[in-house]
């Protein structure tokens, strides 16, 4: 049996954190996974670890009004949180619009 090429799951939040995240999400490339993935446009700004051979990385991604296309390598995952439109300059240190025109690595925020 052929191994699926993505697996997408998502994952309770804390209500005492709802205010600030709407939502946490897990994404694995497997080893068919074809070199991009297709995300359509959701409007949340998000928070992802993206964890790449143990070289992981933190990027910000501002709310998507546009569909994106992320390049994908079989093995490597990537976790996100949804955030609160409200919550992202807070918890990110970035307002929308530095966000919206693509991935900021988080050594760039602050």
């Amino acid at each position: 049996m052929p191994e699926t090429p993505f697996t997408y799951a998502t994952h309770p939040v804390d209500p005492r954190l709802q205010p600030w995240i709407r939502g946490a999400w897990t994404f694995t490339a497997g080893a068919d996974a074809p070199p991009e993935h297709h995300l359509p446009p959701d409007g949340t700004a998000s928070l992802v670890l993206v964890e790449n051979r143990g070289a992981p990385g933190l990027i910000a991604l501002g709310p998507r009004v546009m569909p994106m296309v992320v390049p994908t390598v079989p093995g490597v995952t990537f976790k996100g949180l949804r955030l609160a439109a409200e919550a992202a300059p807070l918890l990110v240190g970035a307002g929308a619009a530095e966000l919206v025109p693509g991935p900021v690595p988080a050594p760039r925020l602050g």
